[in-house]
């Protein structure tokens, strides 16, 4: 797991196609293709940021093969701009969303991405507002997703 702790934060302004160069050189060589990193949000709750990672996401940045997404203020309306950038992304390998505020009612665009991505292998949903229908949206498509070998959904609200 690579340490961003130490990274400065962008400049304010930074924007459009700045984001992603200025976000790659602030966290000094975290988006190279080494599979041992984990690509953590210094300012998990900074759009910038969140505007890069996608970024990465859609272009299938090599970097970009574990992300950590936890804490980082993600709500049910950012779930569809996220889930399409997982659906078609083809390297990352491990993804937290853990301890954010997703609900069973974006759950099923996170589902369908799920399905589509033939990397991802571990998922980390804890800790977030999903209910019941979300899980059972879930379960539906994970049934016939082999090789997902790890997703963790303790501290919802699946009763």
């Amino acid at each position: 797991r690579a340490d961003a702790s130490a990274a400065q934060p962008p400049p304010s302004e930074a924007s459009g196609g700045q984001i992603f160069d200025v976000v790659t050189s602030t966290l000094g060589g975290l988006m190279e293709p080494r599979p041992e990193d984990t690509f953590v949000l210094p300012d998990k709750r900074h759009q910038n940021y969140l505007n890069a990672v996608l970024s990465g996401l859609f272009t299938n940045n090599p970097g970009l093969v574990h992300l950590d997404m936890s804490d980082a203020g993600i709500v049910d309306g950012m779930v569809p701009r996220i889930s399409d950038a997982i659906g078609k992304n083809s390297v990352i390998r491990s993804l937290s969303l853990a301890t954010n505020d997703i609900t069973h009612a974006s759950i099923s665009d996170f589902a369908a991405a799920i399905e589509t991505n033939k990397s991802l292998r571990s998922i980390d949903l804890a800790e977030n507002g999903i209910a019941k229908q979300g899980a059972t949206a879930l379960a539906a498509v994970l049934s016939s997703k082999m090789d997902l070998v790890g997703l963790d959904l303790s501290g919802n609200l699946i009763r």
